[in-house]
């Protein structure tokens, strides 16, 4: 049990410290997907696509890649939802390229890295994602080749303590996998 706890506190401390926004004059910046409810946006979603609005408003050579494929339960895709957000936030449809392959978070570094590289963007990179998931975007960011920069986007308060708690796993999960690969 001390084991666990310990291990679970460090884990919850390194997810802690990935949240500080160091994102300054990245001119890609990478939105991840998020839930979307038919064609509405989950709130984790439009905290996401804010918080990379206000960060473009203030960075006019950045655009970002909208990272987020459509599940069985989704009437659109989650980057065509943020391509939606965005837009209506004030952001213009040239700056916005949508990435609707992606089904999980590895697979949205993944395939935005091929249009960074396809479109020749910088690989320093801005995530744009909630608070709790940082740690782990900007590791599938780092595996895949990319330099990432935290933009996080506040999750909402009573939810926390179970996001974070399930990020921990999230982190073992990724960690375990990493290992049985090699």
């Amino acid at each position: 049990l001390i084991i666990f706890l310990t291990l679970f506190f460090i884990t919850l401390l390194k997810i802690i410290n990935a949240i500080k926004c160091n994102a300054k004059d990245e001119t890609t910046v990478i939105v991840l997907g998020c839930r979307v409810k038919g064609s509405v946006p989950s709130k984790a979603l439009a905290k996401r696509c804010r918080a990379a609005a206000e960060y473009m408003k203030s960075n006019r050579k950045a655009v970002a890649i909208l990272s987020g494929g459509q599940g069985d339960d989704e009437d659109i895709s989650e980057a065509e939802c943020m391509f939606k957000l965005m837009t209506s936030y004030g952001i213009g449809r040239d700056r916005l390229i949508k990435e609707e392959k992606s089904t999980s978070t590895y697979e949205n570094m993944l395939y935005s890295k091929q249009v960074i590289d396809t479109l020749n963007l910088s690989e320093n990179i801005a995530v744009a994602t909630s608070e709790y998931h940082m740690l782990r975007a900007k590791k599938h960011a780092q595996i895949v080749g990319l330099n990432p920069y935290s933009l996080p986007a506040k999750s909402i308060p009573i939810l926390r303590v179970p996001y974070f708690t399930r990020e921990v796993f999230g982190i073992w999960y990724m960690k375990i996998k990493e290992a049985l690969q090699k």
